[in-house]
């Protein structure tokens, strides 16, 4: 049993640790540039995926693309990720951090990008000064590389915030209630 612990102890480690670390680069530029890369293809992904999402974004003040992590054993679960939040009024990107913890039924272990839209500028404000969430997710996810798809669908997170999620690896079949939390990546957002 204490084998058994010690497992799970580990594994929520590994996946709390990884949000926390930085996009690839040895400078801050390289890091801004792989984040850059990351929220363009991600963009192009959620396109495809959602036709419609192209006209609610232009219509939109900003929107917010995370690189996240997410694993859950049984009743616990995490995610963690770093992303960035695009003010389309100012041009102004803020980078962030994300953790997550919940509790529901499950198993699984998720690579995967969460989308925010962000209608207007108190939205953009509060996830980049509050960035507190609280949710209800369902996944049903078998997909490696090429292979296999991921249940994804769009919800709405909070008056004017939509949040839609696109899997790139993993398998997980989970329902949990999450709790989220974002901050600023100090270090990137320095000027």
């Amino acid at each position: 049993m204490n084998k058994i612990v010690m497992l799970l102890a580990g594994m929520f480690l590994v996946a709390g640790l990884s949000g926390c670390l930085s996009p690839s680069g040895d400078t801050i530029a390289e890091k801004k540039a792989t984040m850059q890369k990351m929220s363009d293809d991600s963009l192009q992904e959620f396109y495809a995926r959602f036709p419609a999402l192209k006209e609610k974004i232009s219509n939109a003040a900003g929107y917010a693309i995370f690189n996240d992590f997410g694993l859950q054993i049984f009743l616990p679960s995490t995610e963690s990720g770093w992303g960035m939040v695009y003010n389309k009024t100012t041009g102004e990107k803020t980078y962030m951090k994300m953790f997550s913890l919940g509790c529901g039924f499950g198993l699984g272990v998720r690579d995967f990008r969460a989308l925010f839209v962000l209608k207007n500028q108190d939205n953009i404000a509060q996830l980049i000064n509050s960035g507190w969430g609280l949710g209800v997710q369902a996944n049903a996810v078998f997909r490696f590389g090429e292979t296999g798809d991921g249940a994804s669908a769009a919800a709405e997170v909070s008056p004017g915030v939509t949040l839609y999620k696109i899997t790139r690896n993993g398998i997980a079949l989970q329902a949990t209630v999450q709790g989220n939390k974002m901050w600023g990546n100090d270090d990137m957002n320095a000027k």
